[in-house]
């Protein structure tokens, strides 16, 4: 049967060596693309604008909502259009698109299609 073995105190290394060793290679502020405490991010002209997630974030969750209510009725029609205008409406305000804004556009243009495809598909068969 193996015991265990405790490793003597010295042979690790002290907690404020590693965290003198941990800010001496921090970057300054200016280097990040975001900065300060606040969640910001800086336009094209340097300067900070602060990030709104919030019409990015109803984009992505209205998209959703679309794509999977377009399997079941043509009222999805509705969210999935919400969703590329709360998309184009977190693009005017934040100045790009990001990551949630373009998942909404997305999801809600394949709500969209899929909503406006099924019921002819359905017609037809």
């Amino acid at each position: 049967m193996s015991e265990n073995k405790q490793i003597p105190e010295e042979e690790y290394p002290e907690t404020e060596e590693i965290q003198e060793a941990g800010n001496s290679e921090k970057k300054e502020e200016n280097d990040l693309p975001f900065s300060g405490e606040r969640y910001s991010f800086r336009d094209l002209t340097g300067k900070d604008k602060p990030g709104n997630l919030l019409f990015s974030c109803l984009s992505l969750i209205a998209g959703a909502i679309g794509a999977i209510l377009s399997f079941f009725t043509v009222w999805a029609l509705l969210p999935a259009a919400l969703a590329v205008a709360f998309a184009l409406i977190a693009r005017r305000k934040n100045g790009y698109f990001d990551g949630l804004a373009l998942g909404g556009i997305a999801l809600g243009v394949f709500g969209a299609v899929l909503a406006l495809l099924l019921p002819l598909w359905k017609m037809i068969r």
